[in-house]
C-alpha cells in the first residue's frame, strides 16, 4: 500500500507564499510551517509537475471536485524558468516548490509522482503512485477520523 500515517503536527499553521515572477511559491521552511496545522481543519496537498501525465490528471481533478469540508492546495514541482515560460495557469490555490530533498515532504518519497498528502491537526497520510477519485479522497478521510 502506498499510504503512509504519521502522528505528528502540534505547532500553529503559519505560512508565508513567497511571491515573484506571476507565481506564489514556498521554501522549505514554509512548506514544512504548512504541514503544521493548529485545528481541526484538512488539507490535500497535491504534487504535480507537467512530466507526468497522472499527476496533471490529479491536478485536474482536485480542480473540479468540490471540497466540503477540506482545502485543496496544488503545488507545481517543475523547474521554474521552464514553468515561467509555459502556458499553465495557476488558480489561486496554486504554488510553486523546489524542496531542498523530497524526505522534507515524505522520508519515503524519491520524487515520482503522482504524490498527495493529507494533512489534519494529528495525522498525514502520504498516497504516492495513484491516480485520485472520490472513492480515495472518501477512503483518506474516513482514515483521518480515526
Amino acid at each position: 500500500m502506498a499510504c503512509q500515517k504519521t502522528t505528528m503536527l502540534k505547532r500553529a499553521f503559519h505560512y508565508t507564499p513567497i511571491q515573484n515572477d506571476s507565481i506564489r511559491s514556498f521554501n522549505d521552511t514554509s512548506f514544512l510551517a504548512l504541514k503544521k496545522i493548529p485545528n481541526d481543519s484538512l488539507y490535500i496537498i497535491n504534487f504535480w509537475a507537467r512530466r507526468s501525465q497522472q499527476s496533471l490528471e490529479n491536478r485536474d481533478f482536485l480542480n473540479t471536485y468540490q471540497p466540503k469540508n477540506f482545502q485543496i492546495i496544488q503545488i507545481n514541482l517543475d523547474y521554474k524558468p521552464t514553468l515561467l515560460k509555459s502556458k499553465i495557469s495557476f488558480k489561486e490555490n496554486d504554488f510553486y516548490y523546489k524542496p531542498s530533498s523530497f524526505s522534507i515532504i515524505d522520508s519515503s518519497w524519491n520524487g515520482l509522482l503522482p504524490a498527495t498528502l493529507f494533512i489534519t491537526k494529528d495525522t498525514i497520510i502520504f498516497e504516492k503512485d495513484r491516480v485520485l477519485n472520490p472513492k480515495i479522497i472518501s477512503d483518506k478521510l474516513e482514515l483521518l477520523k480515526k
